[in-house]
């Protein structure tokens, strides 16, 4: 559903998906060219709330259940409110990633992200962002 490949896909599997919201595990690959040996900037963690949008958004473009349709483009346009609770995000570990869109107009929305540790509760990242689907209604 996204077109990025690896090491720039970040999003391994969805763990949870309703109309509003969406739960992924992310992980950064070890040897990623932004990771310093075990850790990476916790700017991807900002990357990876944007793939988990734009998956929320290719479902709820297609409806209900997923289909091997093409990838949908789309770009991160716009953050805001962002904060990084961590120096740097690890490397080759999961984490939670939760986007819920707060709004819609077109092909512009807007979601808040918040990456965790799985299994923790303190978050690492979070902040508000807006996608722009490239190929979407109005666009």
């Amino acid at each position: 559903m996204l077109p990025h490949r690896a090491p720039f896909l970040f999003i391994r599997s969805i763990c949870e998906l309703s109309e509003d919201r969406i739960v992924c595990h992310g992980m950064i690959e070890k040897g990623h060219y932004l990771a310093g040996g075990e850790e990476a900037p916790p700017i991807l963690g900002i990357e990876m709330g944007a793939q988990a949008s734009g998956v929320h958004a290719a479902q709820h473009h297609r409806g209900t259940g997923f289909t091997d349709s093409p990838a949908r483009v789309g770009y991160l346009v716009g953050i805001r409110q962002a904060r990084f609770h961590v120096d740097a995000l690890p490397v080759g570990r999961i984490l939670r990633v939760e986007a819920v869109a707060h709004g819609a107009a077109g092909p512009l929305a807007t979601y808040g992200i918040v990456v965790r540790a799985e299994g923790e509760e303190d978050l690492m990242v979070e902040a508000r962002i807006s996608t722009w689907a490239a190929d979407g209604p109005e666009s």
